[in-house]
């Protein structure tokens, strides 16, 4: 669909964390800065933390989940979650969120993509369910911050969840590219 897959990505081989208890492992090697009125929680199964709004626990719904390795890719993830939220997966708006994917750069100096499928939904209601995901290519691994909400909700609420992303830092030197 687009000339480079990844979106400019370096998703380079990641095979170190195979076999690894990675959810444990992971929570070892990141730091990060909840945005005031938010509430983390642990990380359960492959998530790292889970976020809330304090003020409404249902409103939002944001993770950190890293995966090792090139975690499906780009295109086969992004058809995933515009099927979740009830997007039709053709090739134009697969290659529209792809080109107006924006960068953002994390505390630790990587830059990841921002995929933010509000700007898709040009029909869509505020009531609507819609997501906002950065995708980070480290060394070891992916790294995925995603927010999941209405499509209201996931507006009023972009900033905070950018400078959860770029709050987030690698505590090992070895993410770094």
């Amino acid at each position: 669909i687009v000339s480079d897959p990844h979106a400019g990505l370096n998703m380079s081989s990641m095979s170190m964390l195979e076999g690894m208890d990675t959810p444990t492992f992971m929570n070892t090697m990141y730091s990060w800065v909840a945005p005031k009125g938010w509430k983390q929680s642990p990380g359960q199964g492959m998530r790292l933390a889970s976020f809330h709004l304090r003020a409404d626990q249902e409103a939002i719904d944001c993770s950190v989940i890293s995966l090792a390795g090139m975690a499906g890719g780009l295109e086969a993830n992004l058809r995933r979650w515009m099927g979740q939220i009830g997007i039709i997966s053709s090739d134009s708006a697969l290659t529209g969120l792809i080109e107006a994917a924006s960068s953002i750069k994390i505390k630790g100096g990587q830059e990841g993509k921002v995929f933010d499928f509000t700007t898709i939904q040009s029909q869509a209601k505020a009531s609507d369910k819609s997501m906002i995901v950065v995708m980070l290519s480290m060394n070891e691994a992916t790294l995925f911050v995603k927010m999941t909400g209405v499509v209201e909700t996931l507006k009023k609420n972009k900033q905070d969840f950018f400078k959860l992303v770029q709050s987030i830092e690698p505590k090992d030197a070895s993410n770094n590219p």
